[in-house]
């Protein structure tokens, strides 16, 4: 089998080779020398010689036995390029984020400042999304405006062996023959690569408005992004190709090759032989571009049916865009270089995705909050537009670029989690049977930051991550623009899936409030943690992960303090999220790779073995004021 896909490789790259055949310069192409075009099964070496794509009628007339042999190769070089088109759905695969990877602890400014510890108080518009039953006990009406601005540094170093597809066969952490040399004539090592400084800013808006219904029942209505949506490039350069009839077009995810690095041993026309001194980023194969941005307009409500009881439900409809450019490989698993090895961009968007949220608040005592909040998510199903780029398709066109375009759907499931809190407070006064009723008497605000001294909250927090399994993509009407003989009539239309390996997360959040002036100024701080979501909780075993969401063992220090005027407050908050790195050493990601003759996937190359690194630094702004009659409502 492995005979036969190298002959297919080989008919078709050599068939793009030929004087005359719409080729010329095989500037970029990665393809073999004419002195190499020459074919060998059963036997018997043919020497292509026609100068006017007429290879295959030339084999036909020869009376070489291999010539019927050679004809099938062909046909099926051309059934490989319709199956490695389905390596353009590997892109797709990131498209959520979860808690354990990219969302951190602190929905809004003042949970943020508590460590998330804030599911048990939620005495802001924010428990819309913490503890809809909290709005039970907002007072008023209340706006809220906040934004978090963070700053994330993610790295991968690949500096652990891999493993070839064969299962056994070791795999160095080099750039392999082909690429180039050191000064001291070996193959180059693998760099640490981290996302581009460009995107490692992200601002996270939300907005929302409480009100009440009656003493007993209140509203809210907010628009929530995701916790995290960060942006990711890996790779920052571009490597520009001059293709044969022209026309140029840039593949992002390209580095710096290291210092010292020499052309010496390269196949031709690399970019350390062109003079642009860059390699392919080692973690291309996993991702090289990533954004992903997910609003959710929320309403929710919150009842207290007894003193010493509130519940709530909340209702979320989701809407999600994303992008993502990823490498991929075709025919043979390695990485070494390749005619056909191509990138693809997506960009596709999900209008409706359901969340649904659920919380119980028991008041066993007036000084203590014990919560207990639940949310489900429906499965991400985003559709829109793909697009590819192959070497080989671009020059087989007669002038200009020939991209590959589409439409595609991804399927990707979302974790459930569950949030349990205990909070004590050291009130000043009681809780009111009316939470308007003191604002009413006093004429200021009256909430946690008027009545009461200082508190402590702990939460304990459980993500069903395993539930993210595999994510499934469906290709429709994947084309060349102006036509290709490598792509069949009509296109290609496919499906596909990929196996994902995310494990269950526990996160530990502590935090309180010192309110050191009543009603005017409050300071906060707290810790989080959560467990290794490359592992899963309680083992120590690498299970896999990649660069798009780093689900990391992961500390976090946080600090906060509002400051109110009348009834205007503004809230800051900072946390600075520590990671642990991770060594991979157990694979878990490989590269897609398709056996063109039997239609099924085969086994890549592992390219996830390594060190993962993160840090995340996050601020935090928030604007609330509260109407009618300073934080209760009129008479």
């Amino acid at each position: 089998m492995r005979i036969r896909r190298e002959l297919a490789t080989r008919c078709v790259t050599e068939w793009l080779a030929l004087p005359g055949c719409a080729v010329g310069s095989r500037e970029g192409l990665w393809l073999p020398t004419p002195a190499e075009l020459q074919i060998q099964k059963a036997s018997s070496r043919l020497h292509v010689y026609s100068p006017r794509c007429a290879v295959v009628q030339a084999l036909k007339e020869s009376q070489v036995p291999a010539v019927s042999g050679l004809r099938e190769c062909w046909m099926e070089a051309r059934v490989a390029v319709r199956f490695c088109l389905l390596g353009l759905s590997s892109l797709l695969i990131g498209s959520s984020a979860s808690a354990g990877g990219y969302e951190f602890p602190g929905d809004g400014a003042r949970a943020l400042g508590r460590g998330g510890a804030f599911a048990a108080r939620a005495d802001d518009p924010m428990a819309i999304v913490v503890n809809p039953a909290g709005l039970a006990s907002l007072p008023g009406t209340q706006i809220w405006v906040s934004t978090h601005l963070a700053f994330a540094k993610d790295c991968f170093t690949r500096n652990q062996p891999g493993v070839a597809a064969d299962g056994t066969t070791p795999t160095a952490p080099v750039w392999p023959d082909g690429w180039g040399q050191d000064p001291s004539g070996n193959a180059i090592s693998y760099t640490q690569v981290c996302n581009e400084k460009n995107k490692r800013f992200s601002a996270v808006p939300s907005i929302a408005v409480t009100w009440r219904i009656s003493k007993r029942i209140g509203m809210g209505f907010g628009v929530i992004p995701l916790n995290g949506g960060l942006a990711q490039r890996w790779g920052g350069r571009s490597y520009q190709v001059d293709n044969a009839n022209g026309s140029q077009r840039s593949y992002q995810g390209y580095v710096e090759a290291p210092a010292g690095s020499t052309a010496a041993g390269n196949t031709p026309l690399v970019p350390l032989s062109n003079g642009q001194g860059l390699l392919p980023s080692p973690t291309r194969f996993q991702l090289v571009e990533r954004r992903v941005v997910a609003l959710y307009p929320t309403i929710a409500v919150g009842a207290r049916p007894f003193r010493w009881m509130q519940i709530g439900a909340a209702f979320g409809w989701g809407i999600a865009g994303v992008r993502f450019v990823q490498s991929f490989r075709n025919l043979v698993s390695g990485e070494e270089p390749n005619a056909f090895e191509g990138q693809a961009a997506s960009e596709a968007k999900d209008w409706f995705a359901p969340r649904l949220s659920a919380s119980i608040h028991f008041i066993p005592h007036d000084k203590v909050d014990i919560v207990g909040v639940f949310r489900w998510d429906e499965a991400f199903r985003a559709t829109g537009t793909l697009e590819g780029a192959v070497p080989a398709i671009d020059n087989g066109a007669a002038s200009g670029l020939n991209t590959l375009k589409g439409r595609s759907t991804v399927f990707v499931p979302r974790p459930w989690w569950i949030t349990f809190g205990v909070r004590y407070a050291d009130r000043i006064t009681r809780r009111p049977d009316d939470p308007d009723a003191p604002g009413r008497q006093s004429g200021l605000v009256q909430d946690p930051m008027s009545s009461e001294r200082w508190d402590i909250e702990a939460n304990l927090t459980y993500e069903k991550n395993s539930k993210v399994d595999r994510f499934d993509v469906m290709i429709e009407g994947l084309d060349a623009e102006q036509g290709s003989p490598l792509v069949p009539p009509g296109g290609i239309n496919a499906s596909a899936s990929v196996r994902e390996n995310w494990q269950d997360q526990l996160s530990v959040r502590v935090g309180g409030d010192w309110n050191v002036i009543r009603g005017k100024l409050a300071l906060r701080g707290g810790f989080s943690y959560e467990t290794n979501g490359f592992t899963g909780i309680g083992s120590k075993t690498s299970k896999g992960g990649t660069i798009e969401f780093m689900p990391l063992q992961r500390f976090g220090l946080h600090l906060g303090l509002t400051g109110r005027i009348k009834r205007a407050e503004l809230t800051g908050g900072f946390a600075y999220y520590w990671h642990t790195t991770h060594n991979n050493t157990n694979g878990g990601t490989e590269q897609l790779v398709i056996d063109p003759f039997a239609g099924l996937q085969l086994p890549g190359d592992t390219v996830n073995n390594g060190a993962f690194s993160s840090r995340i630094v996050v601020g935090s702004i928030a604007f609330r004021y509260f109407f009618m009659g300073s934080g209760g409502r009129s008479p």
